[in-house]
């Protein structure tokens, strides 16, 4: 319960900062505003290979870990626009995406609440890599 706190902290942090970045988001898709950078993440499936990033401007907005374009999210849409893709990725399925690297946000050894019915899932703490997670489904993610 000492985590109670902390874990709806972040997500009224999170709340007005999705708000701001979705236009944000948009509009850096629109433009295709990424440029390239090696991902320096060490969980990441990616790790020290060239991913797309957001200027650092908007840093919060981006993703360290996969790249605002994510390859096998890309794949799995491959018919999008490339502006889509990555406005879906980085502005709705990943928003405000890098608060987790955020000193204080991410901690390893905190609790994750998870329940599941074999159709549909819903989880909120922290994943066992450490970062903050708030999401449900349909599956058993």
């Amino acid at each position: 319960m000492k985590y109670v706190p902390l874990f709806l902290l972040i997500q009224i942090v999170n709340v007005p900062l999705f708000l701001l970045g979705l236009p944000i988001c948009l509009v850096l898709s629109i433009l295709h505003a990424w440029h390239d950078q090696i991902c320096t993440v060490k969980q990441s499936a990616v790790y020290g290979k060239k991913i797309q990033v957001w200027p650092s401007l908007f840093w919060l907005w981006s993703n360290d870990e996969d790249g605002v374009l994510a390859g096998w999210y890309g794949d799995l849409h491959h018919e999008w626009p490339l502006w889509l893709r990555a406005f879906m990725w980085t502005g709705l399925r990943n928003s405000v995406n890098n608060l987790r690297f955020v000193p204080g946000v991410s901690a390893v050894g905190r609790p994750l609440w998870y329940w599941t019915n074999g159709k549909h899932y819903a989880k909120a703490g922290w994943l066992s890599d450490g970062y903050p997670v708030l999401s449900a489904g349909s599956g058993t993610d």
